[in-house]
């Protein structure tokens, strides 16, 4: 039996099938892809390289809020030594005490975040912050230095810095090569270490960024000494600056950076984060006989 043309044409075919759904499916899916595709191409991501690892980075954190809480139980040790007289002219300011804590405090950790960095805290290879042993002998060793240098410094010998002013004694003197002589021992051992190949790490990739942290200050004094204006080198930024050089997993690298946090830490808890330039002073004499020193912003009354 014969169709006519127009019924042809409005029959269906037996050979074609009704769209499937999953066909459907699929081939929004593949447009899909494609759009992504074209945005990862266009902004440059997803080209097959490393992704970012968010937990991994989120424990980068939790070991840098561990770091400073550590280096906080520190302070507090040496806040309750300077309540106790030690150092004997450790300030703990009468009515100001709040200030001068959270000042002090807030000082403490930027430091200690400069320091997680430069000695490699945050790697999850460390023993440091990882093993509850470790984050105890170090506690231990970092309020012990602190205590001892508290007592160091209470000796009239020793009752200096480095600064602009000269004219130290022949005792301090003595002391200051001594101390001197354990930073150039400990400075040794870490560039040993670091050529070893166990490290991965290597000399000049190990000593360029702290030896530019070091060059900056060093041009930082330089500056104020061609100014003609004061300048003092306090203990507490010497020691901070030896704590970013302690970047191994060594014991002794460890060691040397708890006895350096001590020392940072104590001379933060005991005397502020005072800086490195002192500016020149002018001192007036007023109408009523009374005489003020204008100094760095404040005004302090002299008689």
């Amino acid at each position: 039996m014969e169709h006519s043309p127009e019924e042809t044409r409005r029959a269906p075919l037996l050979t074609e099938a009704p769209p499937s759904p999953m066909h459907d499916a699929e081939e929004m899916e593949e447009i899909e892809c494609g759009r992504v595709e074209a945005v990862c191409r266009c902004c440059g991501a997803c080209q097959g390289g490393p992704q970012h690892d968010a937990a991994a980075a989120n424990q980068g954190v939790v070991r840098l809020l561990a770091w400073v809480a550590m280096n906080v139980l520190v302070y507090v040790g040496q806040r309750l030594a300077v309540a106790a007289g030690l150092p004997s002219d450790g300030i703990d300011p009468a009515g100001r005490r709040a200030t001068f804590i959270l000042a002090s405090v807030q000082m403490l950790v930027l430091h200690a975040c400069g320091t997680a960095i430069f000695a490699h805290v945050l790697a999850p290879e460390r023993r440091l912050l990882t093993r509850w042993t470790a984050n105890l002998g170090f506690f231990v060793v970092a309020s012990v230095t602190g205590v001892v240098f508290s007592a160091l410094s209470d000796l009239t010998q020793l009752e200096t810095s480095l600064s602009s002013r000269g004219g130290h004694s022949a005792a301090y003197v003595v002391v200051m090569c001594i101390v001197a002589f354990f930073i150039l021992l400990g400075l040794w051992f870490h560039v040993w270490y670091a050529k070893r190949s166990s490290t991965k790490l290597g000399v000049v990739p190990y000593l360029a960024p702290r030896l530019a942290v070091v060059c900056a200050y060093a041009a930082y004094i330089i500056i104020l000494d061609f100014n003609y204006d004061a300048w003092e080198l306090h203990h507490y930024l010497i020691a901070w600056i030896g704590t970013l050089f302690c970047a191994f997993d060594h014991p002794a690298s460890v060691v040397c950076l708890a006895i350096t946090t001590g020392i940072f830490v104590q001379g933060v808890a005991a005397y502020g984060a005072a800086e490195l330039f002192s500016a020149k002073t002018t001192t007036y004499t007023l109408q009523d006989g009374s005489c003020y020193e204008y100094y760095d912003c404040y005004r302090r009354d002299l008689c």
